[in-house]
């Protein structure tokens, strides 16, 4: 595809190949965001002798909250887990982004979206429990944390999402052309294309996927992915140089993300449809 295209704007046609290939990396980042951090909840509860199944958009302890068997050490490694999962997660993506020798456009959404949202199960996950005293709220307990306290939590955490927002930010205009010009409108439609509908199409797939089941917690932390990326049109792009590297999307790419996307998202349905789980409990 002719890079000078994409060097002055975004066409309807360039927009619909940028919306799709986002889309496709957005649903499997996602499945890998939830997959590796429910499966590290599940394995610490096995540890620990806490009978827990995954499904597909939660993960359920069979254990009354008063058994002796939450202890303090189970409550706060048990919560704790998929928060700090998470943020290696995210972290681990950007470490990747800086070792690989090229970048593509697959590879430049999988780090976007697999850090924005491993943030987002991170700490919007911090802010959701604290929020509707679940989960985290209930370790912050156990450790006799005040009310101000999880408030402070709830502020540095929205202040770490944002932050997080800012920087994808600034490395998807590094990367695409039609952002260089350093206007808000060309921004504008980069992160419409790119991150804004790929957003509402990915929230608004697994939504209907999970439909009967979906939770506050679940609105709560679309919110929140929402919240890390609308501050990205208004990202001023890093500098760049002769050396940067412009990416431009491809056919090819799209065809294998999306056949890869649709497959992960299919199978992990029907994997995740009746639990997963370490223990032997049965149900």
């Amino acid at each position: 595809m002719d890079e000078s295209a994409w060097q002055t704007d975004l066409s309807l046609s360039r927009s619909a190949l940028l919306f799709l290939h986002s889309l496709s990396v957005f649903v499997l980042a996602y499945l890998v965001v939830y997959f590796i951090s429910g499966v590290s909840m599940l394995y610490i509860a096995y540890d620990l002798d806490i009978p827990a199944r995954l499904f597909s958009s939660k993960t359920v302890f069979y254990l009354p909250s008063g058994s002796p068997l939450w202890t303090t050490d189970a409550i706060v490694s048990v919560y704790l887990a998929p928060p700090v999962t998470c943020l290696f997660i995210g972290l681990f993506a950007l470490l990747l982004y800086q070792f690989l020798p090229r970048v593509n456009t697959s590879i430049l959404f999988f780090v976007l979206w697999t850090f924005l949202h491993a943030f987002n199960r991170s700490f919007g996950l911090i802010s959701e429990d604290l929020i509707l005293k679940t989960d985290i709220h209930r370790v912050a307990a156990v450790f006799g944390f005040h009310k101000a306290i999880m408030v402070l939590s709830i502020g540095f955490s929205l202040f770490f999402l944002l932050k997080a927002g800012i920087f994808s930010g600034k490395l998807l205009f590094h990367h695409f052309p039609a952002a260089r010009s350093h206007t808000f409108t060309n921004r504008l439609k980069v992160w419409f294309a790119a991150m804004f509908l790929p957003f509402l199409a990915g929230i608004g797939l697994f939504l209907l996927r999970d439909y009967g089941s979906v939770s506050v917690k679940d609105w709560i932390l679309s919110g929140f992915l929402l919240l890390i990326i609308l501050p990205i049109p208004f990202t001023r792009p890093k500098p760049h140089t002769d050396d940067t590297e412009c990416i431009v999307p491809s056919i090819i790419q799209l065809i294998i993300n999306i056949i890869l996307a649709a497959v992960a998202f299919v199978a992990f349905s029907f994997f995740l449809d009746n639990g997963i789980s370490f223990s032997s409990f049965t149900v």
